[in-house]
């Protein structure tokens, strides 16, 4: 059957090797779609682990609950406790009347700001955003209507703001075993400039984000994305239509001859 139809293994077959073969399947998938951050990488290799380590004499039915009991504390424990745990130490560490600054979105600074906010605490936010996502800007609603005050930025600006920022706090998406940070685009410079202006900053990140690879550089295992994104999107209008403006200097540069 095809493998997102695969319930039970053939006869005189073993469910462990069963079952890893159709898991490769689906994360060959993944990776078609998008290549697997370094995290991802360490989540894939405890599940095989766990499917692996599946006792054969235990009948399928068995096997399945166990592992999904094993998937269902991993996520329980690694994540969901782990944002909990994380948004309320680093909410501990905001107090009254600071300004406090964020980069673009991270699901788990977002839990953190929230949360000092239910304790009581006012303080005021700026979240820095950069493209071509710009996903600081559903930020700053969602901070909005929780009662926060939110001022948004672009990165270029980051120099000026940092002056009067009393924290930074940023999100990650995976810390290497020297301690290196892994994140998107542009954490760099804002950690550089807070570090220039003697301003703390506090990374957020759960332990299933810890790797135990050390990357020499910073550009080999980037991810690529689609370069039409950095192309400027004409203005929308009442109706859902474009608005009649000059294309961009951008628009067709795949047809620009000799360039690589």
């Amino acid at each position: 059957p095809p493998p997102s139809l695969f319930s039970t293994p053939p006869p005189a077959k073993v469910l462990s090797r069963e079952l890893e073969t159709r898991i490769k399947v689906q994360i060959q998938h993944l990776n078609d779609c998008r290549p697997k951050s370094l995290a991802m990488g360490d989540g894939i290799k405890w599940l095989k682990l766990r499917v692996a380590q599946v006792p054969g004499h235990l009948p399928n039915e068995a096997a399945k609950r166990l592992l999904c009991q094993q998937i269902d504390t991993y996520i329980d424990e690694r994540i969901v406790l782990a944002d909990r745990a994380i948004s309320a130490a680093a909410a501990s560490k905001i107090s009254t009347g600071e300004s406090v600054l964020v980069y673009a979105r991270s699901h788990v600074v977002e839990q953190t700001l929230l949360h000092a906010k239910a304790r009581g605490v006012d303080f005021s936010v700026v979240v820095v955003d950069g493209g071509p996502r710009f996903e600081g800007r559903p930020l700053v609603a969602r901070l909005a209507a929780a009662g926060i005050p939110a001022t948004y930025a672009l990165l270029h600006a980051v120099s000026y703001l940092i002056p009067s920022i009393n924290k930074v706090l940023l999100g990650a998406s995976s810390m290497l075993v020297n301690g290196t940070l892994v994140s998107r685009a542009g954490t760099a410079l804002v950690a550089m400039a807070a570090h220039e202006h003697g301003v703390p900053v506090l990374v957020c990140c759960e332990t299933f984000k810890f790797t135990e690879r050390v990357l020499l550089d910073a550009i080999c295992y980037n991810e690529l994305g689609d370069p039409e994104e950095l192309v400027p999107k004409p203005p929308a209008v009442s109706g859902g239509a474009a608005a009649a403006a000059e294309p961009s200097v951008l628009t067709g540069w795949g047809g620009t001859p000799r360039l690589k």
